[in-house]
């Protein structure tokens, strides 16, 4: 029985795929174009080829244009589209195609782009994340906000926080604060620290739809429910605050600013300077 079958094993077929080219440049595009390529391939082996899936990663669509089956030496194609918005430069991404070749069974298809960007405002800001440090029970939280316009084009920058105050050389900043290109500004951010009233902070609130997060402030031991803050305890209350910038910059319209710190009594300044006053000195 063995003898039988090993010659028929032996001779069993097997698919084997065969892509004309396996990368496509699409050169110079305008940001927001999109742009799409076939790759053609081949079945060059002796058995039925396969197509199981197409794998993408983001700003890609995939899709096979042909039979999912090809038999031997017949071809088929798969059609590479690329969403060039929110890129800028060089761009290279890589397409899987999955299939029965045993050899080749996720084969990689890349395409690249050089995408143009035509003239626009360009925001960074320094920093991201602002730790406070130890607050003073009722003053306020402040940060130091850098904002920088890296673009061709005038910068306008709104802010949306339910409470904060915002100001540029010690005046009230303009709404909306404008940069031109190459120019950065500082804007300080202050935001009030609720005082403590009847078991939780007042002006403390859940999370609303729309609109940024209100603040959220917690005692070290978990904080209270649906972003309610627990009433001062001795090891005092964190604070967690996220300032939002809108701007139109086309590719970072949005950003976020997270303020962090810690509030505490005087009566707890006090204690720890005695604590830590041999340490101080």
């Amino acid at each position: 029985m063995m003898s039988v079958l090993a010659p028929a094993v032996a001779g069993a077929g097997t698919p084997k795929i065969k892509f004309k080219e396996t990368a496509w440049n699409f050169g110079k595009i305008k940001q927001g174009e999109e742009v799409s390529h076939e790759f053609v391939f081949t079945n060059e082996g002796d058995d039925t080829l396969a197509i199981e899936k197409v794998t993408t990663t983001c700003g890609c669509t995939a899709a096979i244009v042909s039979d999912r089956s090809i038999p031997p030496g017949k071809s088929g194609k798969i059609e590479v589209t690329f969403n060039s918005h929110g890129y800028g430069g060089q761009v290279a991404k890589v397409v899987y195609v999955l299939s029965n070749d045993p050899k080749e069974s996720q084969r990689p298809l890349e395409i690249k782009a050089e995408v143009e960007v035509p003239p626009s405002p360009k925001i960074e800001i320094e920093p991201y994340n602002y730790d406070a440090g130890l607050i003073l029970e009722g003053e306020e939280v402040q940060a130091n906000l850098k904002i920088m316009n890296k673009g061709e084009l005038e910068l306008r920058v709104e802010f949306n926080h339910r409470n904060a105050a915002y100001y540029v050389n010690g005046k009230p900043a303009p709404v909306p604060l404008k940069l031109a290109s190459g120019k950065e500004t500082v804007v300080l951010i202050r935001i009030p620290t609720p005082p403590a009233v009847g078991g939780v902070l007042a002006g403390a609130s859940a999370e609303g739809k729309g609109g940024p997060a209100p603040a959220r402030i917690a005692s070290e031991k978990g904080g209270a429910a649906s972003g309610e803050v627990s009433a001062p305890d001795r090891k005092g209350r964190a604070v967690r605050e996220y300032v939002l910038l809108k701007s139109n910059d086309p590719l970072r319209s949005t950003l976020s600013l997270y303020i962090s710190g810690y509030i505490i009594t005087k009566e707890q300044l006090r204690e720890l300077f005695e604590k830590y006053k041999d340490i101080l000195r």
